[in-house]
């Protein structure tokens, strides 16, 4: 646990080591399973315990892709970086998922409509009218014209801040009728702490 100088908890690393006997020589190991930092002083205190261990010979971190680490250490090419996607997340209820979820900080007022393909679930199927008013976010059918169109699969990434829909649209992966709705929607849908998982299924 990493406190700060009124004492207060900013950051913690959960983490273990092992030692494999492998040939031709064995192999010490630092698995970070957890790194969580809130300010940089916390950031750079953890990092710094983690590599004063100096007698592993290789430390493992599945971390969020668009941590700094390889940035934050002398030698960034010591760092190995390789990207696994293991995000999985469902959107049941549109209506009830989205007003779950708060209008990023700074989102601009206003609304777009979405429309959603879910074969799955065709209660979600069809044109969703999503509204940002008051740091508050709330979806209701609409039976108008989509200003962006996008599966299932693709809604859920862009709902919790895991793709920006710019991003799904240059890919792809979403159509924009309307390419501010799309700049719209990566503000409102934005995430400080994009979606991180360090649990294996």
């Amino acid at each position: 646990m990493w406190r700060d100088d009124a004492g207060e908890a900013t950051g913690y690393v959960s983490y273990h080591s092992m030692r494999e006997h492998t040939p031709p020589m064995p192999v010490s190991r630092v698995w970070v399973r957890e790194f969580v930092a809130i300010e940089g002083a916390a950031y750079q205190g953890l990092l710094r315990y983690i590599l004063s261990h100096d007698l592993a010979d290789e430390i493992f971190w599945f971390g969020p892709v668009e941590d700094p680490l390889a940035y934050a250490v002398d030698d960034s090419y010591q760092v190995k970086r390789e990207y696994v996607d293991d995000l999985m997340l469902r959107v049941v209820d549109v209506e009830k998922a989205v007003e779950a979820r708060p209008a990023a900080p700074g989102a601009p007022e206003g609304a777009l409509t979405v429309a959603i393909s879910d074969a799955a679930a065709p209660w979600n199927q069809g044109a969703w009218r999503i509204e940002s008013s008051g740091g508050k976010l709330s979806a209701r059918k609409d039976g108008g014209a989509a200003h962006l169109s996008m599966e299932a699969a693709t809604f859920a990434a862009v709902y919790d801040g895991f793709m920006k829909t710019t991003d799904a649209v240059r890919s792809g992966l979403a159509e924009a009728a309307d390419h501010n709705a799309a700049l719209m929607a990566d503000r409102i849908f934005a995430s400080e702490y994009p979606p991180n998982g360090s649990d294996f299924f």
